[in-house]
């Protein structure tokens, strides 16, 4: 694991809107909890109107400055969203994350490193989640 120890960075891409508190909770845990610690978590909520929503999105973004919250002032659809969220990703690599499979982040950030090991483009399809090198 030589190319480990250059630690790029990993950008973890997540949207949501009005997502349930429980989700939101359980997505950004199993992202900031991860052992492979180079990553940024962008969260791009698209014009939530559930306070309980954002309260919650405000709470995680408190806990760690590893988080960057982008609000949207009105809802615009999922496509919309990734394009403004992707544009704030600075990381090498970027994950794509729902706040729905949360239980799958830890095999995203598996790919990632294995992708790191062998300078592949990664998909796990079985898992819904896609890992792209990010073209400079």
């Amino acid at each position: 694991m030589s190319n480990l120890q250059n630690k790029p960075l990993v950008s973890v891409l997540m949207c949501v809107y009005n997502t349930k508190v429980e989700y939101l909770e359980e997505a950004s845990s199993s992202i900031l909890n991860q052992t492979y610690q180079d990553i940024e978590f962008i969260i791009v909520d698209d014009g939530s109107s559930e306070q309980s929503t954002l309260a919650q999105l405000s709470n995680i973004c408190s806990r760690s400055d590893k988080v960057r919250l982008i609000r949207n002032n009105n809802n615009i659809g999922l496509t919309k969203s990734l394009n403004i969220g992707l544009k704030k990703c600075s990381g090498k690599y970027i994950a794509r994350m729902d706040a729905l499979l949360f239980r799958r982040a830890y095999l995203a950030i598996v790919g990632i490193v294995f992708s790191i090991n062998y300078q592949n483009l990664v998909s796990t399809s079985q898992c819904n989640v896609c890992l792209h090198l990010w073209q400079e």
